[in-house]
């Protein structure tokens, strides 16, 4: 959605309540509606919002991603704790849970844990780096240098 994208967040949330007003449950335009809601920093609407879907489609992890950074901009440090624990039984090599844990640990001053934390998603970068440039060597091989370049850059990126 283009007003989205442009971070028109009010325009946004208007065009989703139009298509919520044609389509009650177009989990899609609800979606659209949590996520500019939290751009908005309307929390409490993005909360409600994604607690139905997460209801609703208990296995969908990028619900819960953005559940989970609802939790933790309203403060609700223990919602978020859990919701961690829970995205990790599924998606432990996943870096982005590491790194919202550690900003938990950092915001309770648990500096022990937030540098391990950091440490665990730092691993599992490093370790995407050696993809991206298996990937790179691939996309070289089949003459597609565009291709070679944007999986090098990415690997640089994770390097630095």
């Amino acid at each position: 959605m283009a007003e989205y994208q442009n971070r028109n967040f009010d325009q946004a949330i208007l065009i989703a309540d139009n298509v919520l007003r044609e389509k009650r449950n177009f989990d899609a335009a609800n979606f659209l509606k949590a996520k500019a809601s939290f751009f908005r920093n309307d929390f409490h609407t993005a909360e409600k919002i994604l607690n139905v879907l997460v209801k609703k489609h208990p296995e969908n992890f990028d619900y819960k991603l953005w559940l989970l950074r609802t939790y933790f901009l309203s403060g609700k440090l223990e919602e978020s704790e859990e919701l961690i624990a829970e995205l990790k039984e599924n998606n432990s090599e996943d870096w982005r849970l590491f790194y919202w844990q550690a900003l938990i640990a950092k915001s309770q001053n648990n500096f022990e844990k937030y540098f391990l934390s950091l440490n665990s998603a730092e691993q599992i970068l490093k370790e995407t780096s050696f993809i991206y440039k298996e990937l790179a060597v691939i996309w070289m091989e089949l003459g597609m240098a565009d291709r070679y370049m944007k999986y090098t850059e990415k690997k640089e990126v994770l390097n630095k």
